[in-house]
């Protein structure tokens, strides 16, 4: 069995995605946490090697979406911002 997200990361993961919306509708820095953004490396991880539990994970903390919309955000959040190789300056 693969890797699976405590209900505590699993609530970080959900406080990512609704600063992801706030931050992508309002046009304003994220303003992550350091334990979000340990989750931020996490998942980058995770979307290399666990993707469904990636995907899955995404698309419950972001309930207005089904799977293809959550498969497209993440590789948005995880690739087109370079997240995956976690950059922290990316993220200020």
């Amino acid at each position: 069995m693969g890797y699976e997200f405590t209900h505590s990361e699993e609530n970080t993961i959900k406080s990512i995605a609704v600063k992801l919306i706030d931050s992508t509708k309002n046009d304003t820095d994220l303003n992550l946490t350091d334990e979000e953004l340990l989750m931020v490396r996490k998942m980058a991880i995770l979307h290399q090697t666990d993707d469904s539990l990636l995907v899955n994970t995404w698309t419950k903390a972001n309930s207005n979406m089904n799977e293809d919309e959550a498969k497209y955000t993440l590789d948005l959040m995880l690739s087109n911002m370079k997240w995956k190789y976690f950059d922290a300056s990316k993220l200020k």
